[in-house]
């Protein structure tokens, strides 16, 4: 059974975006404007069985409207929210005949309990298994970053402009791709993932020409570029030629993702500038979740849901558990907060989550990433014992010092997986972070795959 048709009028771009994406997730077909005047005319054309509009837009008030469209669609439901949470706009939805009201900032969980109350019963379908633009629900936030995000969204996903995502692994990058992908123009349209590693040279033809390159397969679609900073100055080149080749009405979208930002790259004595101008027409900062820590009870919520569908006990965390969460730092960002709720859900010994249980969990977590004042000392003896002495050696740096130490650090990183994993490439991904296919190149750089 399909769902509801719900019209939502609100000027504000985020509000609409996220809304949208919780109705959409609970099954529903969303229509929304910024303007009284269409919200109107789809009503007067017998469109949706549900209306969830704010009071105030650009081109009118709400309240001035209600009459009209209650003699008109009586049986039509409708769903008031306001920033003005005050008792008088109460009221006068209540005066309007509002099947309900909700001030600002509202809880999603919230809205889509008063659709599904408001809708009539053969309407009230159960949500879908999984949602392109949340299915991990790193794209819930009322924190003033994640609102900036969402308004850079709802602005570039209509357009074919190509977009620049960048940020720290585990933030969501790759979900703010696949929100622009699904919740825009190209939705239903391939979106086809590349990963840089996969782009080697000796490789680059069968990942990328032919029939069956990722090119063609996103033929009026969407190309993902996933760890777009490591890809060669020859790979961007001959991706750059290759899309120049494309008619323009068959050119995929590029949403670039990577850890840095435009001017970052274009440092890089690697990165073309020609490439830099082909995928960074906008960019799109996604925050680190140490940047948006008012976003992790909502995150949560939605991790203990993901969790429970998955077969983890219930558990409700006790309100001190979550402030501690709340004052990690984690270096993982969200992807580290999904995982940590998980764990906490199948050991705590109870059906609530303690503070105390948040401790242990925490104090077992991974540590922070090595980015410069994280370095720990180990590493650095590491680039001492097999480096300080060519490099003195020199009057300059070796250009060769940084791929040696970087090729060995990832060589063993992957061969400790591998061995933890039992030689499970799925779950040795998985362990270190890694896509599959990236995992892959990888093992086959380092002459690591079996030769079967």
């Amino acid at each position: 059974m399909t769902g509801a048709s719900i019209l939502l009028a609100d000027d504000d771009a985020s509000v609409r975006l996220v809304a949208s994406q919780a109705l959409a997730e609970a099954g529903h077909r969303v229509r929304a404007t910024g303007a009284f005047s269409a919200l109107l005319k789809w009503v007067d054309a017998g469109e949706g069985d549900l209306v969830v509009s704010d009071v105030y837009m650009p081109d009118g008030r709400l309240f001035d409207h209600l009459r009209r469209i209650k003699m008109r669609r009586p049986d039509l439901p409708i769903i008031i929210v306001s920033a003005e949470s005050t008792v008088l706009t109460a009221v006068e939805a209540e005066r309007h005949g509002a099947f309900s009201y909700l001030p600002k900032p509202f809880d999603l969980d919230e809205l889509v309990a008063a659709v599904q109350r408001a809708l009539p019963k053969r309407q009230v379908v159960a949500p879908p298994a999984t949602s392109p633009a949340r299915a991990d629900g790193t794209l819930i936030g009322r924190s003033p970053a994640m609102q900036q995000v969402f308004r850079l969204v709802t602005k570039v996903m209509d357009t074919r402009l190509s977009v620049l995502i960048h940020g720290e692994p585990g933030s969501g990058r790759s979900q703010v791709a696949h929100a622009i992908h699904e919740l825009g123009q190209r939705r239903g349209t391939p979106l086809v993932r590349l990963a840089a590693a996969e782009l080697t040279p000796d490789r680059f033809d069968r990942v990328v020409l032919g029939a069956e390159g990722a090119v063609a397969r996103a033929t009026g679609g969407t190309l993902m570029l996933t760890g777009t900073e490591t890809l060669s100055s020859q790979s961007q080149g001959l991706l750059n030629a290759v899309l120049a080749r494309v008619p323009p009405s068959e050119r995929p979208r590029l949403l670039a993702v990577s850890r840095h930002n435009g001017a970052r790259l274009a440092s890089q004595a690697e990165f073309d500038v020609e490439f830099l101008d082909q995928i960074g027409a906008v960019e799109i900062a996604v925050p680190p979740l140490r940047e948006r820590k008012e976003d992790i009870p909502d995150l949560l919520a939605r991790f203990v849901t993901t969790a429970t569908d998955d077969g983890v006990p219930a558990r409700v965390f006790e309100r001190a558990a979550i402030k501690r969460l709340q004052e990690h730092s984690w270096p993982g960002n969200a992807t580290e907060l999904a995982r940590v709720t998980t764990r906490l859900m199948l050991t705590a010994l109870g059906n609530t989550v303690s503070m105390a249980d948040v401790e242990a969990a925490l104090s077992g977590s991974a540590a922070a990433p090595m980015d410069g004042e994280g370095l720990n000392p180990e590493m650095i003896a590491l680039v001492k014992r097999h480096f300080d002495a060519a490099l003195r050696s020199q009057q300059e740096t070796s250009p060769t010092a940084y791929d040696a130490l970087v090729g060995a650090a990832e060589r063993a990183l992957i061969e400790l997986a591998l061995d933890v994993c039992k030689g499970n490439k799925v779950r040795a991904s998985a362990a270190i972070g890694l896509n599959r296919n990236t995992l892959r190149a990888k093992m086959e750089q380092f002459g690591l795959l079996s030769p079967d």
